[in-house]
């Protein structure tokens, strides 16, 4: 285990037990660590979406599967403040935002459409990172609660990409060819997720119902994620991205059970 998640992991101890004292206790530490890291703590209401959150994805109702362990990285970007809203709840790749985007409470981050180099940039390489996405199992997914009026990828790298769409969301994981896994059609506010679960073996989601299946060979991603645009350097879309996450391969249990599970915080926080 990464030794700063490890000190942060007893240090939430220490903050559930506190947080016991002033009346709320955690039912997962994992829970905790993310509260800790916020520099203006949630009101009870939110800590406990924020426990029911990692609960459920550490419990998934029908595949029975810990979603969360097969996470790198989860930003849930409709957060109270934007600080808040930049951590990793996973607890080793904060994002950082660049040429000023737009951060709306409780909704999340959008660009404007047009400008290259605005993003919320992470130093997750999947190819170096060492965690759980590899190159035949990855997958990457994000919510979007409004829809693109121009540049529609939502998040990725040059290689890796999810897309809310203008109008046909979709993605890849380790090919360079958009449109190849279309999700069903729809509009936002929808969730995306891109699922490679074997070399040959993509598929495309939007809440939680798979689409299309890609066959193409995959290969190595090789350049961070980023959100709002891909680390290529697009320009930022200006649909409002409320929750990004990334990690091993899903199966479509598995992105039903994480569907769900963000769905509820993100009713809970009014977005």
């Amino acid at each position: 285990m990464n030794p700063a998640v490890l000190a942060a992991l007893c240090g939430a101890h220490v903050s559930v037990m506190a947080a016991a004292a002033e009346g709320f206790v955690f039912a997962n530490v994992e829970a905790a660590v993310v509260v800790a890291a916020m520099t203006s703590p949630p009101d009870d209401a939110r800590k406990q979406l924020i426990d029911d959150l990692v609960g459920s994805l550490k419990n998934g109702v029908t595949s029975g599967s810990d979603i969360w362990a097969k996470l790198d990285f989860l930003w849930v970007l409709a957060a109270a403040d934007s600080q808040a809203s930049l951590i990793d709840w996973k607890g080793s790749y904060d994002l950082t935002a660049n040429d000023a985007p737009t951060f709306t409470a409780d909704r999340g981050w959008n660009g404007d459409g047009a400008t290259a180099g605005m993003n919320l940039s992470s130093a997750f390489t999947p190819s170096t990172a060492g965690g759980q996405w590899g190159t035949n199992s990855a997958h990457i997914g994000a919510f979007n609660l409004t829809a693109a009026s121009s540049s529609a990828i939502s998040a990725g790298a040059s290689t890796a990409v999810v897309s809310g769409g203008t109008g046909s969301p979709g993605g890849w994981i380790g090919t360079n060819f958009f449109g190849e896994t279309p999700a069903p059609a729809g509009s936002a506010p929808h969730h995306i997720c891109i699922s490679r679960t074997g070399n040959t073996t993509q598929v495309a989601y939007r809440n939680g119902v798979g689409g299309s299946t890609q066959t193409s060979s995959a290969s190595a991603v090789v350049t961070p994620i980023f959100v709002l645009s891909d680390s290529a350097g697009g320009p930022a879309t200006d649909a409002n991205i409320s929750l990004v996450h990334g990690g091993a391969g899903l199966s479509a249990a598995e992105v039903l059970d994480l569907y769900n599970a963000v769905a509820t915080y993100l009713a809970g926080v009014g977005a």
